[in-house]
């Protein structure tokens, strides 16, 4: 997938734009899905690896907007988001759209180019599922009413 394809993935940020949406409400959901992002991501990769594969998409995406690179940390230990944010809310709204969906599809192609698309796809789409913007990324599944409770005592195997 090409950086500027992403926006198939997050059309409700152009859509948030188009509708008048100003730059801080962009802004915040552009962090949000980052925020998804690292949740679906950081138990396979870690945190550092996240905040490496975050900091190299974001210097790529830099490169044709210098301010941009404002936004890094200066750390690939970690994420930065709330300079992801002050500095895409300080653009017009169609410059914060085009900022961030850049960014998200040059972590979205370099993520894909270690781990192949599939992989990635399925990691992620979680992440980018704006229908359940407020479910968590990797909900614990319930237990049927009738299977009885898997806890192990202190100093115990767990009983099957």
């Amino acid at each position: 997938m090409q950086p500027h394809d992403i926006s198939s993935r997050a059309p409700h940020l152009q859509r948030m734009a188009h509708e008048g949406a100003a730059a801080p409400v962009i802004a915040d959901e552009v962090v949000r899905l980052w925020g998804r992002m690292d949740s679906a991501l950081r138990p396979v990769v870690g945190a550092r690896g996240v905040a490496a594969l975050y900091g190299r998409s974001l210097q790529l995406a830099a490169v044709p907007r210098p301010w941009l690179a404002a936004a890094g940390s200066g750390s690939w230990k970690l994420m930065d988001l709330k300079l992801l944010r002050q500095q895409l809310a300080s653009q017009p709204a169609d410059e914060a759209v085009t900022a961030g969906l850049d960014h998200l599809g040059q972590f979205d192609q370099l993520l894909g180019s270690l781990i192949g698309n599939t992989l990635k796809d399925q990691l992620l789409a979680p992440a980018w599922a704006t229908e359940a913007a407020d479910a968590p990324v990797n909900p614990v599944p319930e237990q049927a009413p009738d299977s009885p409770a898997i806890r192990p005592t202190a100093g115990s195997a767990p009983q099957r």
